[in-house]
C-alpha cells in the first residue's frame, strides 16, 4: 500500500532531523516504527498502564500526554471490583526508587 502524506517544509525538516538522530535510513521504516509504538502505548494504555518518562536516577517522572491515549484510557471499562484476599495470595512488592551513589544491589531484597 502506499501512503502519501502533506507536510510543510518545516515538518519536513523535523521529520529528516528525526530519522537522522534515529537512525532510520527510509520514510517507511519511520513509519513502521511509529505505528509499532503506538500499537504498544495503546496495548499498555488498555491494560491499564500509564506511560512515564524517568530519569536515570528516578527522581523525576513525567506522565506521556496525548489525545489519543485519553481516548483510549476513556475507553476503558472500569476495572472490576478488587476480589478479597485470601491467605494463598501474596502482596505486590513495590521497588524502591535507587539510592543516590548506592552500588549495585543497595536496596534490594
Amino acid at each position: 500500500m502506499r501512503i502519501q502524506l502533506d507536510v510543510s517544509k518545516e515538518n519536513a525538516k523535523e521529520l529528516q532531523g528525526l530519522m537522522i538522530r534515529a537512525a532510520f535510513r527510509t520514510h517507511s521504516e519511520l513509519f513502521n516504527n511509529c505505528v509499532t509504538f503506538v500499537e504498544w502505548a495503546v496495548r499498555q494504555v488498555e491494560q491499564g498502564s500509564t506511560i512515564v518518562a524517568m530519569d536515570a536516577d528516578r527522581e523525576r517522572v513525567r506522565e506521556i500526554s496525548m489525545p489519543f491515549l485519553k481516548h483510549v484510557s476513556d475507553s476503558r471499562p472500569a476495572p472490576p471490583s478488587p476480589a478479597r484476599r485470601t491467605e494463598r495470595q501474596t502482596p505486590e512488592r513495590e521497588v524502591a526508587p535507587k539510592s543516590k551513589g548506592a552500588g549495585a544491589g543497595a536496596g534490594t531484597d
